[in-house]
């Protein structure tokens, strides 16, 4: 990121600016630059994808989340987690 919104920017910014408030600041922007949890999933965790292609045919995909492939109709499929 070169520059962070203004106000945040403002206050890194600023070489008068109080030290705490610079700090503060930062951690501010680093939990806006959060992209998601910082921990694995547990073993147990399952994810189910249900397509409807018609009335009486549905594709039904239940796995447990692993290693982001998932078989759909008998042919790999990548699932983003």
């Amino acid at each position: 990121m070169v520059r962070a919104p203004d106000v945040l920017n403002n206050i890194m910014s600023d070489p008068n600016a109080n030290h705490r408030h610079v700090v503060d600041a930062i951690k501010t922007l680093d939990a806006l630059a959060d992209n998601g949890p910082t921990h694995a999933p547990t073993s147990d965790e399952r994810f189910t994808i249900s397509i409807i292609l018609s009335a009486d045919e549905k594709l039904v995909v239940d796995k447990k989340r692993g290693n982001g492939i998932a078989h759909l109709g008998g042919l790999p499929v990548r699932v983003r987690m």
